[in-house]
């Protein structure tokens, strides 16, 4: 779905329409996702991207991080001894860090170790590690990490007990369900000349009763964190989008905006299963690329979705089968509809 700005964001969120409408323009689907990654690097926020193969993830980071106006740095993955050897590059430094696809780390402790760092390191801005084979040490460290990954990747790291203990609260998962409905090779590219500053405190002035939005935006992030973290990563957010525009207040406007993409967090607890208080999580790697498709198409055919995601259509049948909690199947015309339950969810998080 579309974001609507209504007319009294227009005059203070001028960039930020810019962006979504330069990109939405040329990559249908994408402009909401560009506007989230421009204001997360200059949130310094580690963010998870999560999203199908071929759906643009990379496109738009590449772009964002390409516009930094400070130190980039795009990798793959990254160990704990990789870390050292970059060490100079991330101490008492700011740098806008890309990693362009989880995935292409080529083991499972790279993977973690890159989402496990990069969390830490945007939100405490250090990182100490000491044993007898290894010593780092990274101190004054400001920036963010936008890394893109696909359903199976995520739901590897929200296995890990870790993730639980101390990457759930440190990094935002943002879920991106937009396929693309006419392929564009070309790159999304924003308007020439765009840049953005960043802060070194989020303290910006802003009248906590001015609006409703507040409270509503505040209660979308506490669908992925505590709520002290909830309240600190949003308070991030607001003061970015009013940074990203130029000025020095907060504003109505802003909460809006935020109220608006933080819709996105309120699909967590429906795609993660957990079943004990304390216990680790787990997804159902299906059930998010077939919202991903019913969110962009609406009703599906089988064969578009055999196209798509490269299995038999019997397969195809039978795991749509197993999410009839989701969807259902009409078989004289070889679709797939989704349930009243899955719309009032895409509705609730601005996907329908």
């Amino acid at each position: 779905m579309s974001l609507n700005f209504p007319k009294f964001t227009l005059t203070d969120l001028a960039k930020t329409i810019q962006v979504y409408t330069t990109v939405d323009k040329t990559h249908r689907g994408l402009g909401r996702l560009a506007v989230f990654d421009t204001l997360s690097d200059i949130a310094n926020r580690c963010v998870l991207v999560c999203g199908s193969s071929g759906t643009g993830k990379s496109a738009i980071s590449d772009q964002v991080v390409d516009r930094a106006k400070r130190s980039k740095l795009k990798i793959d993955s990254v160990t704990v001894q990789g870390l050292r050897k970059i060490s100079k590059i991330l101490n008492y430094n700011e740098v806008s860090v890309c990693v362009d696809d989880l995935s292409k780390g080529q083991t499972e402790y790279t993977q973690f170790a890159t989402v496990s760092a990069f969390s830490s390191l945007c939100y405490t801005g250090r990182i100490f590690k000491l044993s007898g084979q290894l010593e780092l040490n990274i101190e004054g460290f400001r920036g963010c990490a936008l890394i893109n990954l696909q359903p199976l990747m995520l739901r590897k790291i929200v296995r890990l007990s870790e993730y639980e203990t101390d990457i759930r609260d440190k990094c935002i998962r943002y879920y991106h369900l937009r396929f693309p409905i006419k392929e564009n090779l070309n790159a999304p590219v924003f308007d020439k000349g765009l840049g953005w500053g960043y802060l070194q405190h989020f303290d910006l002035p802003f009248n906590h009763e001015e609006s409703d939005y507040l409270d509503r935006a505040y209660d979308n992030f506490r669908y992925e964190f505590t709520k002290a973290r909830a309240r600190e990563h949003m308070n991030a957010y607001l003061n970015a989008s009013a940074k990203f525009n130029d000025r020095i207040k907060v504003t109505r406007a802003d909460m809006w905006l935020i109220w608006q993409l933080s819709r996105n967090f309120r699909i967590e607890p429906e795609i993660m299963n957990k079943y004990s208080l304390e216990g680790s999580r787990d997804i159902d790697p299906n059930l998010l690329p077939l919202i991903t498709a019913l969110a962009t198409y609406k009703n599906p055919t089988i064969q578009e979705l055999v196209y798509r995601y490269g299995v038999k259509a019997t397969r195809m049948y039978e795991i749509v089968g197993e999410l009839k909690d989701y969807c259902s199947i009409v078989r004289q015309k070889g679709i797939v509809v989704p349930t009243e339950a899955t719309i009032k969810i895409l509705e609730d998080i601005g996907e329908w």
